[in-house]
């Protein structure tokens, strides 16, 4: 089974390009106190990530946080990279890069006809449509660079 992922407040970035590669990731409530994030974590059985050192000096942290650095995408991937096994190709684009779940293909006919090129899915939660087109392009090169393949 692939690895969950939780994101704190400052990685929201990293999070909806982890859910881009197809990981289900969450973040934490803004508001959330250290110890409630952590224990999130742990009763979802998902590994936290954060640049919060101190949220890895926890009582219950060991093993279940990642402390990564960087400012940048990029940095804060290979930060992570060097800590956990990231397939940055893993399942792209099937998870809504919004609410994190999993995208159903849309029922023909149920979406208006659009110069969206098939297939069309669909985010069962809020309704947002994805389709091939020159965003996703653009994500898959992303990913592709996140993977030093590009």
């Amino acid at each position: 089974m692939p690895q969950r992922f939780l994101c704190d407040r400052m990685l929201l970035r990293l999070a909806r390009w982890l859910r881009a590669a197809g990981y289900d990731t969450t973040a934490a409530d803004a508001h959330a106190r250290d110890r409630d994030i952590l224990a999130d974590a742990l009763s979802e059985g998902r590994l936290l990530i954060t640049r919060d050192r101190a949220l890895a000096r926890h009582r219950y942290a060991d093993g279940a946080v990642v402390v990564i650095s960087g400012d940048r995408l990029a940095e804060q991937s290979a930060s992570l990279g060097q800590q956990v096994a990231i397939d940055w190709q893993h399942n792209p684009l099937s998870r809504c890069l919004i609410c994190n779940v999993v995208l159903n293909l849309a029922e023909p006919g149920a979406v208006r006809p659009m110069a969206a090129r098939p297939p069309i899915r669909t985010c069962p939660t809020c309704r947002r449509l994805y389709w091939a087109g020159g965003h996703e392009t653009r994500i898959r090169r992303t990913l592709a660079s996140l993977s030093g393949e590009g």
